[in-house]
């Protein structure tokens, strides 16, 4: 990588901004990292990336902001020394981006309904299709990996490094929806283990972190 260090502006509160922080600490990538507030962005911040998006990155002071989480992930994992994350092959590298894919489309839409449900009926009818989801990407992982610990196999890949951000963050449904990832998912529960004694534990934030600042999701009506 450059002799020059890059900025990362990112927010503890977004599980897409997670992404990069997991790779750098899994890949031992030296950022500087500013945290924006979302609710309240600065000058500064919006000066140089304009979309106000994070995860954003600035490699250099004369270059162009990269901004989308998977795009500066899997550009800190290449730059970086060791395996690839995203697989040795582009048949393993095709695999992981059609499930962070199919992830995106399943999981992560349904996961902030269910937080943002209000009535009861709804709750269940989103809860019963949060699970039915963690159904498929469960069967999928033990097809793929096995024994894991990891959803591509016996080492952490760019799968679990897009995905477990947003398995940390069931705490707030939890809280919020008294609801916890069941027993049955064996194969996630374990998951979740092995990624906790892996460098990604050093970005995670605490669940009463989560639990205050996702308070405005867990009472404001799901959009239709």
């Amino acid at each position: 990588m450059s002799t020059t260090i890059p900025r990362l502006y990112t927010a503890r509160i977004c599980p897409f901004a997670q992404r990069p922080r997991i790779v750098a600490a899994l890949k031992n990538i030296q950022l500087e990292e500013e945290e924006i507030d979302l609710t309240n962005k600065s000058a500064s911040f919006l000066e140089v990336n304009p979309q106000g998006k994070v995860p954003a990155l600035k490699i250099r002071p004369d270059s162009d902001t990269m901004v989308e989480s998977l795009v500066v992930a899997e550009y800190l994992d290449e730059v970086s020394e060791g395996p690839s994350l995203m697989g040795a092959d582009p048949e393993e590298r095709a695999y992981t981006r059609q499930w962070i894919a199919w992830f995106g489309d399943n999981y992560i839409p349904t996961f902030y309904q269910f937080m943002r449900a209000q009535e009861a009926a709804e709750q269940a009818e989103k809860r019963e299709k949060l699970e039915a989801a963690l159904e498929v990407f469960e069967a999928q992982a033990r097809k793929k990996a096995g024994e894991g610990p990891f959803l591509t196999g016996s080492t952490v890949g760019m799968l679990d490094v897009a995905t477990v951000p947003f398995f940390e963050r069931i705490a707030v449904l939890t809280h919020y929806r008294h609801w916890v990832l069941p027993a049955r998912f064996e194969f996630l529960h374990r998951w979740l283990k092995a990624m906790d004694s892996t460098p990604y534990a050093k970005t995670k934030a605490t669940d009463e972190y989560l639990v205050e600042k996702y308070v405005s999701y867990a009472k404001t009506v799901s959009p239709k």
